[in-house]
Order: C-alpha cells, then sequence, then structure tokens
C-alpha cells in the first residue's frame, strides 16, 4: 500500500511539471514580439520575475507593468495570483495581447495613485509612454520629464528647462486613477508589490496606511530636486520641497521596512524593501506570574497614577486598554464608571478579548481614548508601526502610551518642608545594544531606538505629539500622549 501511495504521488508530481514546462513553453513564445530593443528589456525583465520565490497562492500586485515581461516571469516561476496595472491605452493592448489565454495574470487599466485625497480625482493626465520603456508619470500634468537630466521634454524629445513653459505632451492621455491602499485592502496580503512610476512611487507609498498587508516591495526609485517639485501638479505634491532617496528610505524605514538601493544613472536607483518581521512570530505571551508581588514595586504605582491620570483628563466616554498586565488600572477606571474594554493576547489574564493588537477587532472610530502602557515593547519593532496604526484606527481623540525609557538623564532635585522642585534633561549620548531578555524586543534609548524615531511613528499615522515626558517617580517609563486630528 505505501508502495503504491509513493507511486502515485511519483505520477502526479510527474505531471505537474510536465504541465508546468508546457505552460512555460507557451509563456516564452510570447517574448518573442515586437523588435530587438523591446524584445531585449522584455527578456530582462522576464528574468527579474523568474528570481522572485513566491508560492502559486502569493499575491502580486504590478504598477505600471510595461511590457508584461516581469509579470510572465511570476508566471513562469509559478504564480497564479498576479495584478497587474496599465493605465495606457497602448500599454493595456499590448498587454492583452500578450496575456491572452494565459490564466493567472489579471490586467486592469488603471493607475495606482495616492491613498489620503479625498475625493480622488478619478482622472488624471499621463504623461504617455517615452522612450526606453519608460512608464511615464502622473506627476507634471501631461509633460514627459526626464529624471536624469531633471528636465521636461517636448514631443520631439528636444530636453526643456523647467523654468520655461510647456504645454501638455501630444501624447498624454486622461487615465483613471485608484488608490493603492483601496487595492491592498481588497487583496488582503501580498507578497510583492512592484512599481515604476517615474517619480509616483513618493506619493504613492509615502500616502499609503496599509502597507502592513505588503510583505515586499520592489522597483525604481527616481528623485525630483527642487525644481522639479516645483512643477507638480497640486494632486501629486508633498509636504517635502524635494524627493530624494535618503528621504525615500527614511520613511520606508518609519514604517517597518529594510531597504537596499542600488545606483542605475543620475537620479535613478533599483530599490527593494522587505517589511523587518515579515514571517516573525506574533507577540509573544507574557506569563502570567510576571506579575506577582515583585512587579507591583513603589515605582510601578507611581507609574499606575500617571496611567489613570492621562485617561482620565480627557473624560472619555469610552476606553480601550491593550494590554491588561495585572489589570490595576482597568480595575480603578471601573470603579471610576468608565466604560471600558480590555485586549490582551494573553486569555490567563482575563481580557475581555483575547485578539492582538496588531489586529483590533473594532470599527474605526470606536473609543474616544485607546491606551497601551508598558505594551507594545513586548512585540518586534518591525511591528510597531501596525501597532500604532491600529491604535490609531479605533480610537477618536487621543491615544496614549507608555514604553520604557533607558536614556541616561541630568536631574536636580530640592526638597523643603511643603516644597519639592524636580528637573532633568536627557542626555544624547550613544544608547548601548539591546539584548532580548525574553520580554523587551527593544527599549527607548537603546541603540537604534531613539525618541525621534519612536515619535516620527506616531507622527507618519497622523497623529499629534502634545505631551511627551518622562515620569518622576519612574524614569524608566515614557509616556507619549497623542491626539488624532478631526476626521474629514
Amino acid at each position: 500500500m505505501a508502495g503504491a501511495l509513493r507511486a502515485l504521488q511519483l505520477a502526479a508530481r510527474f505531471v505537474g511539471q510536465v504541465r508546468q514546462s508546457w505552460q512555460n513553453r507557451r509563456i516564452v513564445e510570447r517574448l518573442r514580439a515586437g523588435d530587438v530593443p523591446e524584445r531585449q528589456r522584455l527578456l530582462a525583465a522576464f528574468r527579474q520575475g523568474r528570481r522572485v520565490c513566491c508560492t502559486p497562492e502569493a499575491k502580486i500586485v504590478i504598477a505600471s507593468a510595461g511590457s508584461g515581461g516581469f509579470a510572465l516571469g511570476c508566471r513562469a516561476r509559478g504564480c497564479q495570483r498576479i495584478y497587474c496595472f496599465a493605465p495606457v491605452a497602448e500599454d493595456f493592448a499590448r498587454l492583452q495581447q500578450r496575456f491572452a489565454g494565459l490564466s493567472g495574470c489579471k490586467l486592469a487599466a488603471q493607475a495606482l495613485f495616492r491613498s489620503d485625497l479625498a475625493p480622488l480625482p478619478e482622472h488624471l493626465w499621463h504623461s504617455g509612454p517615452m522612450q526606453r520603456g519608460n512608464s511615464g508619470n502622473l506627476l507634471f500634468g501631461g509633460r514627459r520629464f526626464d529624471v536624469s537630466r531633471q528636465m521636461f521634454l517636448d514631443d520631439a524629445g528636444r530636453s526643456v528647462p523647467l523654468s520655461r513653459p510647456l504645454r501638455r505632451s501630444a501624447r498624454a492621455q486622461r487615465v483613471t486613477v485608484t488608490p493603492l491602499d483601496d487595492v491592498l485592502r481588497h487583496h488582503g496580503a501580498v507578497r510583492l508589490l512592484r512599481l515604476d512610476l517615474q517619480g509616483g512611487e513618493f506619493p504613492v507609498l509615502l500616502t499609503s496606511r496599509e502597507l502592513r498587508r505588503v510583505e515586499q516591495i520592489e522597483g525604481q526609485l527616481n528623485e525630483l530636486g527642487v525644481a522639479a517639485c516645483a512643477q507638480l501638479v497640486p494632486e501629486a505634491r508633498l509636504p517635502w520641497s524635494s524627493w530624494t532617496a535618503a528621504l525615500f528610505v527614511e520613511q520606508l524605514e518609519l514604517r517597518g521596512f529594510r531597504v537596499v538601493l542600488r545606483p542605475q544613472a543620475m537620479h535613478r536607483w533599483s530599490f527593494s524593501a522587505r517589511r523587518i518581521g515579515a514571517g516573525t512570530r506574533e507577540p509573544p505571551l507574557v506569563p502570567s506570574d510576571h506579575y506577582g508581588r515583585r512587579y507591583d514595586s513603589k515605582l510601578r504605582f507611581g507609574s499606575y497614577w500617571h496611567q489613570i491620570h492621562e485617561i482620565l483628563r480627557w473624560q472619555p466616554a469610552s476606553v480601550l486598554e491593550v494590554g491588561i498586565g495585572n489589570g490595576f488600572v482597568s480595575d480603578y477606571l471601573r470603579k471610576r464608571d468608565v466604560r471600558l474594554r480590555t485586549v490582551d493576547v494573553n486569555p490567563e489574564l482575563g481580557p475581555d478579548l483575547v485578539a492582538s493588537v496588531l489586529a483590533l477587532p473594532f470599527a474605526d472610530a470606536s473609543f474616544d481614548v485607546a491606551c497601551s502602557f508598558e505594551t507594545l515593547e513586548h512585540i518586534d519593532y518591525g511591528h510597531f508601526p501596525q501597532a500604532v496604526a491600529e491604535l490609531a484606527r479605533v480610537a477618536r481623540r487621543a491615544v496614549l502610551l507608555s514604553l520604557p525609557d533607558v536614556t541616561r538623564r541630568l536631574g536636580v532635585l530640592l526638597t523643603l518642608p511643603g516644597w519639592r522642585f524636580q528637573k532633568g534633561i536627557d542626555l544624547t549620548l550613544p544608547g548601548r545594544l539591546h539584548t532580548f531578555d525574553g520580554q523587551h524586543f527593544w527599549e527607548i534609548g537603546k541603540r537604534g531606538y531613539p525618541l525621534s524615531r519612536i515619535l516620527a511613528v506616531l507622527r507618519q499615522q497622523g497623529l499629534r505629539i502634545s505631551r511627551c515626558y518622562r515620569a518622576d517617580e519612574n524614569l524608566y517609563h515614557r509616556f507619549i500622549v497623542a491626539e488624532i486630528p478631526p476626521r474629514s
């Protein structure tokens, strides 16, 4: 019986290999279309797609699919859920012909764009296809732009200084646009997001709030100087006066990615960004005995006072506490008739709901205040931006945090009967390397985790920092009060 079963498994594997080989032969035949330069570009993109590691069920989203070579390479690799966007009519028609009869590749005649415009215009002017297979962009109202020279191009291909007025290209087209976040929410989890947007990667990625759904991003990075950014259409503008590779890397790192750049030409890079912690475990369970008698020290009771004070000063109608600990704060608030829900990943602690901070099971703006005290350091820092995003999503008015801070501090304390003066400053000295102790994955003040980095993550989620301080009674605990601006 075992021998027969093994024979059937080998036969099924052989049939699958034959089927894939036949499918790949059909795919390779599609690489022979077009003139010699186009075939060369198609083959180069095909080889890149062949290097993608994915399962048949993994989802790949390709913005501006171009020649379609990368998608064909992914399909030859075995991926069967490839979603391509081709906003330009000529590209869409060519890809329809190239993908005809090929399962696993879906095509949309749309352009991916930024996710923070409300309402987003239904159509924008696209510059149209350019030389050497460049896809063009939506940034300049239909005017063609040469990234390497940082100059406009007229229809004859001649360079035009940015200071000179230039009409819309004769090849420009009005295209349908869709927000990247809508696509990511629709697909859920995306293995790979590939972009070739001629500068459009800045507004598309840096306004997204759903990048936590993406495991890896790769594509072309195109820098724009101050003069070029001044020529952007209003729909494409960002708060920065110039778009640089350093800015791009910084912003993606704030969103939990590790970025690798490879120079290609002047102001042009290829990049690959992998989400830190992709494939890592969920927040570990803190043992219940961690909250024993030794946990409730005199210093910690000082921290409890600040936690309760920061919550009550908002006079909230509803509160969400993520990370219940020993239940001291939640018990006190309930005795003060505060409507409270508690969430924790450890059912032994007795939370109202067992769930992860990375996926809170509540609708948007469900609570006046969402708080998490001495909790988020128990998750890998790669998950920290996602945790903050979830807290900000379910809160209406404020997000309250406390985090361990080991930054060295110089202070003065003077006491007299009935009078007390205490003042201190943090010393911005190089922190020591953090070693995982079985509880904390990271701490403020350790090497690589300065306070500025933590606050930047909160601001990236649209939060406004109204207070940030270390409790005098327990300097190890840093409190951050972040207000949520009115939602449109």
